[in-house]
């Protein structure tokens, strides 16, 4: 049998591909609103600016969100006495 994705890693792959889409948008929102002198180039700036800002946040989330999963299956692998002594960890007495 194959192994079923968990559904916390199908998740943060899918909010890398929402943030990215975000940050082109934001991208493109301010490329547009630098090249236009209109009163809605202002509006445009504003949104690419929270669109990038949102878009930054949500990616480092996701990112350290899969980097954490990663580390959290190699503990497991290791098993709880080797994964101590290898990571420096001491139990309190």
């Amino acid at each position: 049998m194959g192994q079923v994705p968990s559904i916390k890693r199908v998740w943060t792959f899918l909010e890398i591909v929402i943030s990215t889409t975000l940050l082109v948008a934001g991208l493109f929102m301010l490329q547009e609103g630098i090249a236009n002198k209109s009163t809605g180039a202002v509006a445009m700036l504003i949104l690419g600016a929270v669109f990038i800002t949102l878009s930054v946040i949500s990616l480092i989330y996701a990112i350290r969100s899969l980097l954490w999963h990663r580390y959290m299956l190699q503990v497991a692998k290791l098993g709880p006495a080797t994964s101590q002594y290898e990571h420096g960890l001491r139990e309190k007495a």
